[in-house]
């Protein structure tokens, strides 16, 4: 969902789940009230992360790789095995809970795969299915992924990612 930072984006979530269980009563003097609209009752599946604390780098580290190890809990018949699939899951959980976060980032020797940005720390992700966490590691020595952003004065972090098909889950990862 598009939207400035910090506009509103609670506020909209549950202006929905509202309007999605039914609860007219809500809206009774807003114009959506006086539509055909039926509000009919859907069955709602909110997922809520305001109350995750990674802030600090060492929290965020453990996030990442516990939210992504719950990757094994999807049902193997419906998972892809493919590299993009799994990065996916992690771009997706990781926009969920705020973070600025980019993928496929376009660098003058190719392109990372993903970008995470804090407030002072910059993470450099290279993911590698059913190959290792010192390949992915290498990838990004090798295409020199740090340059692009050296000059923004935050610490930068390498973090190669291996994920294991057969597991569906992180195989490891190393911090360079």
């Amino acid at each position: 969902m598009s939207r400035p930072r910090r506009f509103g984006k609670s506020l909209l979530i549950s202006t929905l789940e509202a309007v999605f269980l039914g609860r007219r009563d809500l809206f009774e003097n807003l114009d959506i009230a006086q539509t055909d609209y039926f509000f009919l009752v859907y069955p709602v599946i909110k997922m809520e992360f305001t109350r995750v604390n990674v802030r600090q780098v060492e929290d965020l580290e453990s996030y990442i790789i516990n939210t992504a190890n719950s990757c094994a809990n999807i049902p193997n018949n419906i998972t892809l095995k493919d590299e993009k699939y799994y990065q996916s899951i992690f771009y997706a959980v990781i926009t969920l809970i705020g973070f600025d976060i980019e993928a496929e980032v376009n660098t003058n020797q190719g392109r990372i795969d993903c970008v995470l940005q804090t407030a002072d720390t910059i993470y450099i992700i290279e993911f590698k299915l059913n190959d290792t966490k010192e390949a992915a590691m290498q990838q990004i020595k090798d295409k020199k992924n740090p340059q692009k952003y050296q000059s923004r004065g935050k610490e930068i972090v390498l973090l190669g990612v291996e994920f294991d098909q057969h597991k569906r889950n992180i195989g490891g990862y190393l911090r360079g």
